[in-house]
């Protein structure tokens, strides 16, 4: 998450996408394609090992891939739908975080740094008026969920009834 969250706060933050985070992209894909090729760590291949490395001295090192087309489709999919399963997540929480980075930022221009303390005393401030708020409007949410249950089993009823009607008027 950490390898995405630059080119995340471009998203989120200033509406544009740069080239600035390439490096760090092109490190996350090499990161999940090793946790399915040489680690073993999903079920794209169970503990299969697709590539090896193999170290040759001066031209540096090796890999020596050892799988079908199918598998190689199989985990371009994997490392496509993971990256961009937790590139979601982290714009996420980059928009639930929006307050307090926003506060942090206002900090960075005032003092041109910012300490460890400061940034946690900042998140904590914000997770707290963020569960208060949440306490304050449960009750509304709560309410405005169960209208919208309500009126999704309302149509669904509505539905059937004009499929009896139908059924009956043959």
């Amino acid at each position: 998450d950490v390898l995405l969250g630059g080119r995340a706060a471009e998203q989120v933050f200033i509406k544009e996408i740069s080239t600035g985070a390439s490096n760090d992209l092109e490190r996350a894909t090499d990161i999940i394609k090793a946790m399915v090729s040489m680690y073993g760590m999903t079920d794209v291949a169970g503990l299969m090992v697709l590539e090896k490395q193999r170290n040759v001295f001066l031209n540096g090192g090796q890999t020596l891939k050892d799988y079908s087309d199918d598998m190689a489709q199989k985990l371009d999919e994997f490392v496509k739908s993971f990256l961009n399963e937790r590139y979601e997540a982290v714009l996420a929480t980059l928009e639930l975080y929006r307050g307090a980075i926003e506060k942090m930022v206002e900090s960075l221009y005032e003092e041109e740094t910012i300490e460890g303390d400061k940034v946690r005393a900042i998140i904590k401030e914000f997770e707290e008026s963020y569960e208060s708020y949440q306490d304050k409007y449960k009750d509304f949410l709560d309410g405005q969920l169960q209208f919208i249950d309500d009126a999704k089993s309302f149509m669904e009823n509505e539905k059937l009834k004009v499929k009896e009607e139908e059924l009956l008027s043959i």
